[in-house]
């Protein structure tokens, strides 16, 4: 299944469409959704939530005992106390956010973030096994679904294949 990456339409600016990050996934608003947003988006939510989490002073973290041990020519980075600590302080956006150099990016194909947020989707669909829902699950999904799309003015929802409708 072939999947065009979204482009602003006519007349609309790139910025308009970037300012509704603030609803993953979610393209000039309401009227359209795409998967290779919301992984962009996902990455930049990631990324904001570890800048926002900030970095807690406290003497574990702050290695001091390990400064002092070591001095000032020491390697830090394979000292244990900075593996211990790496993977809780650090944040590694997946291969979507490009981290590499300029001539990395022009030998690997000069894939844009979109082209590659696309390449992410097609992976994870691919990838995706649904979970095993009993008929009684189903059921019970079906009428929560049904009741909620009844205060919207629904009277009956759409037969889905997937259920064996």
């Amino acid at each position: 299944m072939r999947r065009r990456v979204w482009k602003p339409p006519a007349g609309r600016s790139w910025p308009r469409w970037q300012a509704s990050t603030w609803f993953p996934a979610r393209v000039d608003f309401e009227s359209c959704q795409s998967f290779e947003k919301l992984v962009l988006d996902a990455e930049i939510i990631g990324m904001a939530k570890r800048l926002l989490a900030g970095i807690e002073a406290r003497e574990e973290t702050l290695a001091l005992s390990v400064m002092r041990e070591l001095g000032h020519r020491a390697d830090y980075l394979t000292h244990p106390q900075t593996l211990r600590w790496f993977k809780e302080e650090f944040y590694i956006p997946s291969q979507v956010v490009d981290r590499g150099s300029l001539d990395a990016w022009e030998r690997s194909g000069k894939h844009s973030a979109a082209q590659r947020a696309a390449a992410r989707v097609e992976q994870l669909l691919k990838d995706y096994k649904p979970l095993a829902l009993t008929d009684e699950m189903r059921a019970e999904l079906r009428q929560i679904t049904a009741k909620a799309a009844q205060s919207f003015g629904m009277t009956e929802l759409p037969a889905l294949d997937i259920f064996g409708e």
